[in-house]
């Protein structure tokens, strides 16, 4: 029988990297005996995966049913995390590229036909997309060197364009909408210009009643109506800090 002194420095790994405590307990055994110091080495890795995280807690869950095998274990575990849904790659905001144009061009006028509408109407919308109005807009910025874009795994999913310390326009594809894409943009494009400036604005359209939500719920603060001959914009304002 293994004594208890061989399984104490695996069990402090295993402790170090936040999984449960009870994989550093007595019942850290297999159905038919004790681990080893080796098994303990496997799993501490294997859990390591999952940051301490809750991968790293399914591992050691699915680790405490095993028969103290190295085989095993590895079988189990690849089994166990091959189900579980995969993290997410983080999304990465960078200047544009000339390659980039015409597919970020294509976005806008693909989310455009589809929520602007209901505030600005079909023809206001059919005339901007047709026009090359929305096309023109992008380019311009572009070579201007005002616009990034968001990229997640290869595939652009948002752009921003900045001008000075204003966000001229912030937009997530109409298919990647309601995953929490607009806010992390919001938030990239915050410290993107607070590296520079002290307080920073941003228009909507007064009858864009979900950007106006939006903003106030990320805390901005609207500062008045702008005078415009067309529909009603609201000038959003926030300070560094704030």
């Amino acid at each position: 029988m293994k004594s208890s002194a061989a399984h104490s420095a695996p069990a402090q790994v295993l402790a170090d990297r936040g999984l449960p405590d009870q994989a550093c307990s007595s019942q850290a055994t297999g159905s038919r005996g004790a681990w080893s110091a080796a098994d303990y080495g496997l799993v501490s890795t294997l859990g390591g995966l999952g940051e301490g995280g809750p991968w790293a807690a399914r591992v050691i869950d699915v680790c405490l049913r095993v028969e103290g095998c190295q085989t095993d274990v590895v079988g189990l575990v690849c089994l166990e995390l091959s189900e579980m849904p995969q993290p997410l790659p983080a999304p990465v905001l960078r200047p544009a590229l000339e390659e980039d144009l015409a597919v970020l061009e294509e976005l806008a006028r693909r989310t455009i036909d589809a929520r602007y509408r209901s505030f600005l109407g079909d023809e206001g919308v059919d005339w901007f997309i047709n026009s090359g109005a929305s096309d023109d807009h992008i380019e311009s910025h572009f070579r201007k060197g005002h616009l990034h874009c968001m990229e997640v795994s290869g595939d652009l999913v948002g752009l921003l364009i900045t001008d000075e310390s204003t966000i001229d326009l912030l937009m997530i594809d109409v298919d990647r909408q309601r995953q929490g894409l607009g806010r992390l943009l919001l938030s990239q494009a915050e410290q993107l210009l607070f590296a520079e400036y002290q307080a920073i604005r941003l228009e909507t359209f007064a009858t864009n009643a979900t950007a106006v939500a939006f903003y106030e719920a990320c805390g901005w603060s609207q500062s008045g109506q702008l005078e415009s001959d067309g529909p009603v914009r609201i000038e959003f304002r926030r300070r560094r800090g704030m």
